[in-house]
């Protein structure tokens, strides 16, 4: 999946529906790697609606290593804002369902 997205070092990237935090690490890789100065690392912003997977997700990034370039966000992704590093998604609903029943 990350092929297809055509990541390139020093992007910011919006994950909707973190699970478990795997592919929130797997982006950060690419986009923030370790062997790459840290002032062009990219950045991970995931957010995940269900408490529990949200709380899971958070320890395995930790564990994993990339709490410094993914940040999650606990809520419902319609309305987020990302203040410290200015970033906005707006998502709504209505235009989502109609695009996935097309």
């Amino acid at each position: 999946m990350n092929e297809a997205l055509e990541l390139e070092v020093g992007q910011k990237v919006l994950e909707v529906g973190t699970g478990c935090g795997w592919h929130a690490a797997t982006v950060a890789e690419i986009v923030a790697p370790s062997d790459v100065a840290r002032e062009k690392w990219g950045h991970v912003f995931t957010v995940e609606i269900v408490a529990e997977l949200a709380d899971a997700a958070r320890k395995n990034i930790k564990d994993a290593g990339f709490d410094d370039s993914v940040t999650l966000v606990y809520g419902d992704a319609q309305w987020v804002t990302l203040k410290k590093h200015r970033m906005l998604a707006f998502l709504p609903r209505l235009q989502l369902r109609r695009s996935l029943s097309h």
